[in-house]
């Protein structure tokens, strides 16, 4: 599995890459700058909102390499959990 969210994008239409749930959940962290427990117990998380699962493996430093971000734009963490 690997996934991909837009949410902390630097460019619009852009998509950033995780290897796994792990690297994903520490990327929402620092986005949101909440803990894990409020991204897995909220709405949006359960509503699949936030990130899209795939099949297949991508490597980790395809990721790294990839998810050139360089500063994360203001997201409203709990404007999507209401």
């Amino acid at each position: 599995m690997f996934y991909k969210t837009d949410i902390g994008a630097s460019y619009p239409d852009y998509t950033l890459y995780f290897a796994n749930s792990s690297d994903l959940m520490d990327h929402l962290q620092n986005v949101f700058q909440v803990t894990a427990d409020e991204i897995e117990f909220s709405q949006a998380w359960r509503d699949g909102e936030l990130f899209t699962k795939h099949n297949g493996n991508i490597d980790k430093a395809f990721c790294e390499f990839h998810n050139k971000v360089d500063q994360y734009a203001e997201y409203d963490f709990h404007g999507l959990t209401d």
